[in-house]
């Protein structure tokens, strides 16, 4: 934390504000209409592609269109039945639940990838893992809150960064880990 940095007010440690009951349900059943529409346009569009027979604008010297269907569902986006009863009826301790487990997934596929992408180079006498951020989405901790959320973060290694986190209207947590832990 910074050396000049106002300590969190009780308020921001609160949880926030239920989401209504209409607009959870409103997605949790949409999904399952947007969804297979979304495939069905999807795939619409590449049979339009492949029957095309090249007979679209090709650049000098291309063969073939290269079709390249990159679909990629952001957590957060599909709302599960178990994720749907959370937010309906979730008691602070089964959101407490969540965000210790919801933590320490995200923290275990940043580590993953920070052992894979930063590692000593041969000749370099010091290396320094630079520190991480992650950004928690209030969807990951709205019925806990930031302080359930901070208390978890700090036994792995993790604090909140609170100017960013302030910045962000409370809606985002930003957790960080000094640099070479």
């Amino acid at each position: 934390m910074g050396e000049f940095e106002a300590p969190p007010t009780l308020q921001e440690l609160m949880p926030l504000p239920r989401r209504s009951r209409f607009g959870v349900w409103c997605q949790f059943l949409a999904q399952w209409v947007l969804l297979p529409v979304g495939a069905v346009f999807a795939l619409a569009v590449a049979l339009l592609l492949i029957l095309s027979d090249g007979a679209a604008d090709i650049p000098a010297g291309e063969d073939k269109i290269k079709l390249v269907v990159y679909a990629r569902a952001r957590r957060g986006f599909l709302l599960p039945w178990s994720r749907c009863r959370l937010e309906r009826v979730g008691t602070p301790a089964e959101w407490a639940a969540h965000v210790e487990r919801t933590l320490r997934d995200t923290i275990a596929k940043v580590e993953k990838l920070d052992a894979k992408y930063n590692k000593p180079r041969p000749g370099e006498p010091f290396f320094q893992r630079p520190g991480r951020t992650i950004a928690v989405a209030a969807a990951h901790y709205r019925g806990a809150g930031i302080g359930v959320l901070a208390d978890s973060a700090g036994p792995l290694g993790w604090y909140v960064n609170w100017p960013a986190t302030r910045q962000a209207k409370l809606r985002t947590v930003y957790l960080s880990r000094p640099a070479g832990n």
